[in-house]
């Protein structure tokens, strides 16, 4: 049958009280039975010599565990070795033939717990206080009454607590507003528990404080799982009252607050969504514009240069037809008088050059050149120093050099360089670069 929890904290509460510090046995009926009984248990006959051989272990149980009682408490469960009846066992031993026993509150608290404590820590019988044992003791029994507690409670406390603790910090809450969480990319909620409650349970107008803050909050250094190891009486009432309305009103609210939650979610993720075709569409369109552009300036490249090379080959062609013309009348002298002839030969030997005509200009500058210079030579003009030298150089013969040759080859030409004057292959490679071809003029 399971113990009410009332008559368990009932129980343990009083029998705390009941405990008090003491450092020798008095001579009343159970104190002198546990004398006895300790000297039956010892290698000594006298209890003065005895009682040295026993020490508190700092074991205990609570006679309300009958389903896990350890061996030391089998022989007389609920019974100090004195034979009195107690609620709480406290485990000792002898240290001379190991024989383990258990006494009550009444008399743990006397030298044996001093011995323990002495053993433990190496202070002398005057140096350990009465605090010092009463703290022995209240520990002990403080974790007895936790055991018992949660014997008894632990798991409907549990069970209720894992329900509500979330609708609790939503609930119980001094504030609260609605945020969007940047990275879990949702609504939620944010709020700030209420430390402190105000008026009465079941009254109107009644705020609980928050049931999370008090149990095991851990931003609260005094929350009651640290403090006390189980709930009092307060947060336990609290705990009952608000699952029931948890189960009555609070659910279906915050079910409607998160289902508003979710919506606005939803919307804003088909919003970024629809931003994101969005962009994607202007992309798309830039892509095809930019293709677009891309293919026009290619077109108009391409026309372009179809357009230069026929403005080249035109050129060349007039160019062409120009130097035919000019080489033509290079070899007429039709257009002068004897006179004139003769002067113009002899300029020509003054000069030491031979007697030039239309086979020595390779180019259409040179033809060109060539007549203006004949008619000059052929009114008796003097030449000018830089016109004489220009002169001789059309005159010359001198062969191509090889890194001419050299050059025309990396240009592509691949026919013979054999009566290719240095004049010839200087023209040859700027035909090459103005119209790509090494013909033309020459």
């Amino acid at each position: 049958m399971e113990i009410p929890r009332e008559a368990i904290e009932l129980s343990l509460e009083r029998e705390v009280d009941r405990i008090n510090v003491k450092r020798s046995l008095g001579d009343g009926h159970w104190d002198r039975k546990l004398m006895a009984n300790m000297v039956a248990l010892s290698n000594a006959d006298n209890y003065e010599e005895a009682k040295h051989e026993w020490i508190a272990t700092g074991d205990v149980w609570w006679s309300g565990n009958s389903n896990e009682r350890p061996s030391w408490v089998n022989d007389h469960a609920g019974k100090c070795l004195c034979g009195h009846r107690v609620v709480y066992h406290f485990k000792i031993l002898n240290t001379e033939n190991g024989n383990e026993e258990c006494v009550g509150s009444e008399h743990i608290g006397s030298y044996l717990i001093l011995r323990e404590i002495k053993q433990r820590t190496g202070l002398t019988d005057a140096e350990i206080t009465d605090e010092m044992i009463q703290e022995w003791i209240n520990e002990r029994t403080q974790s007895m009454i936790q055991t018992a507690w949660w014997h008894t409670n632990g798991e409907h406390f549990t069970e209720m607590f894992d329900t509500i603790k979330e609708a609790d910090l939503r609930i119980n809450v001094k504030s609260k507003e609605q945020y969007f969480c940047w990275t879990d990319k949702k609504y939620k909620i944010k709020s700030r528990v209420l430390k402190r409650g105000s008026g009465k349970i079941g009254e109107e107008g009644y705020q609980m404080s928050s049931i999370v803050w008090r149990w095991n909050h851990p931003h609260n250094p005094k929350n009651q799982q640290t403090t006390r190891g189980y709930p009092n009486d307060k947060l336990w009432t609290d705990l009952v009252y608000f699952h029931t309305m948890y189960n009555a009103v609070h659910k279906a609210k915050l079910d409607a607050e998160d289902a508003r939650l979710e919506r606005l979610t939803t919307e804003w993720h088909e919003h970024q969504e629809k931003i994101k075709q969005e962009r994607l569409e202007r992309q798309r369109q830039n892509r095809l514009r930019q293709e677009e552009y891309e293919r026009q300036r290619i077109e108009r490249q391409a026309m372009r240069e179809q357009e230069e090379k026929e403005r080249k080959a035109n050129l060349l062609v007039t160019n062409t037809d120009k130097y035919a013309q000019e080489r033509e009348q290079l070899n007429d002298l039709s257009m002068f008088n004897n006179t004139e002839i003769t002067e113009f030969k002899n300029m020509c030997d003054y000069y030491g050059l031979p007697v030039f005509d239309g086979n020595f200009p390779i180019s259409i500058w040179e033809s060109s050149f060539l007549l203006d210079i004949r008619r000059r030579m052929a009114s008796g003009n003097e030449l000018t120093p830089n016109q004489l030298k220009t002169l001789k150089n059309i005159c010359s013969n001198e062969p191509a050099t090889d890194k001419q040759k050299f050059y025309l080859s990396d240009l592509g030409y691949e026919g013979s360089f054999d009566g290719i004057t240095k004049r010839k292959a200087s023209i040859m490679i700027t035909n090459k670069k103005q119209y790509d071809t090494f013909e033309g003029e020459q």
